[in-house]
């Protein structure tokens, strides 16, 4: 027994130098046995059938409903993809499904109790949980959905609070603004005791890196204003045309990884959401781009950084209603028509692409390559910033 162990710990040191110790000019780009691969996509944007079946509205029906110009398009997802009746076709081109609990859809009957800020959404959840794993527990896949790293990442894998930094930007924000304490709230010792550790993984989604500079709170609250910064856009880069938002960076991607890795240790990491918007062409050669070098840069990461990576999620399995942006912006690798009552399914270059990134576990060398054009090093000149 004693040397079986002594074996099975000399493996695990082997392993973890093969995924730590590489030079770049060494990498075969090709993903080990075991790496996940996987396209996403989420109820609300796909489905329709908005009111069928008992269902009732979410936050996001309460906002296309009622508040006109909110969808740059007015549109609404109704009817969406109508994936609620096309499910087959859907899980026919993506085999394995992953399941979302939390989308950013919050049912409105219970925004109007206050939403997360209300305690009593723990226990609800907690119920939706139960079932969801009850029913679904052999396929799910839970992302959480984290906006800015420390904000959820820190009470979690960090310390069980809020990050320092955080919470000095938002008290001396509150007290400028005349609050009389800090609009963050406090973990009490046993939350977190409570939350600390909670986690099997770390599940992140990345699209896109910004540029910041140091700015002073603005006189209304806001959470971009809490932060402290003012971010600016790396013009340099190459955008997507319906999201001017989405610049391809893949470099911030593996800064990121890195600093989850300095952060919180070897902590396994999903990626759950990674993608690219365009205007639905199905040749989408910029979205194949996209993929092709942040996933070159979240190889690099594992084979050179020793950053835990242990699959990877692209956005979206098809076209869908994009929140604000309607039906604008289609990050799809399967078009969608939305303007036939069929909605017909089209395969889209990328989807190819894909397909044979998961079949051979390789990346094109015409995407490495591609990879290092894409640099953050470039500092304009402070007056070209936008």
């Amino acid at each position: 027994m004693a040397m079986c162990a002594l074996i099975a710990i000399l493996v695990l040191f082997l392993n973890r130098r093969v995924l730590g110790d590489q030079s770049e000019e060494n990498l075969n780009y090709t993903f080990p046995e075991g790496f996940m691969f996987g396209a996403a996509t989420s109820a609300y944007q796909i489905e329709g059938a908005w009111n069928v079946d008992g269902k009732g509205p979410s936050v996001w029906d309460n906002v296309s409903h009622n508040f006109p110009g909110y969808i740059i398009d007015n549109s609404t997802a109704d009817e969406a993809a109508l994936s609620y009746y096309l499910y087959k076709e859907d899980t026919k081109a993506l085999k394995d499904m992953g399941i979302t609990l939390f989308h950013w859809d919050t049912p409105q009957y219970l925004q109007d109790l206050g939403g997360w800020a209300n305690e009593f959404i723990v226990k609800v959840f907690v119920e939706y949980a139960r079932v969801v794993f009850k029913n679904f527990g052999d396929r799910r896949l839970m992302p959480t959905h984290d906006v800015k790293l420390g904000w959820f990442a820190e009470p979690i894998f960090g310390n069980g609070d809020f990050p320092e930094v955080m919470k000095k930007r938002v008290k001396d924000s509150s007290t400028k603004q005349g609050f009389p304490w800090s609009r963050l709230p406090e973990f009490s010792p046993e939350e977190r005791q409570l939350v600390k550790g909670t986690y099997d993984y770390f599940a992140l989604n990345h699209y896109t890196t910004n540029l910041v500079t140091p700015a002073q709170p603005k006189p209304q609250p806001s959470f971009l204003s809490d932060q402290g910064v003012q971010e600016l856009l790396p013009w340099w880069l190459p955008a997507s045309n319906t999201s001017k938002w989405l610049f391809v960076s893949p470099q911030g991607f593996r800064r990121l990884l890195r600093l989850i890795k300095q952060r919180y240790g070897d902590v396994q990491i999903c990626i759950t959401e990674n993608g690219f918007a365009d205007s639905g062409e199905l040749e989408d050669e910029m979205k194949m781009t996209y993929i092709g070098t942040y996933m070159t840069e979240m190889y690099k990461a594992m084979y050179i950084d020793g950053v835990n990576v242990i699959g990877y999620t692209v956005w979206s399995v098809i076209d869908n209603m994009e929140w604000r942006a309607g039906y604008t912006s289609k990050f799809g690798l399967y078009h969608v028509n939305f303007t036939d009552p069929a909605r017909p399914r089209i395969p889209k270059a990328s989807s190819y692409m894909m397909k044979e990134i998961t079949s051979t576990r390789k990346i094109p060398q015409k995407y490495v390559d591609l990879a290092a054009t894409f640099s953050l090093d470039i500092r304009p000149k402070k007056n070209d910033l936008s």
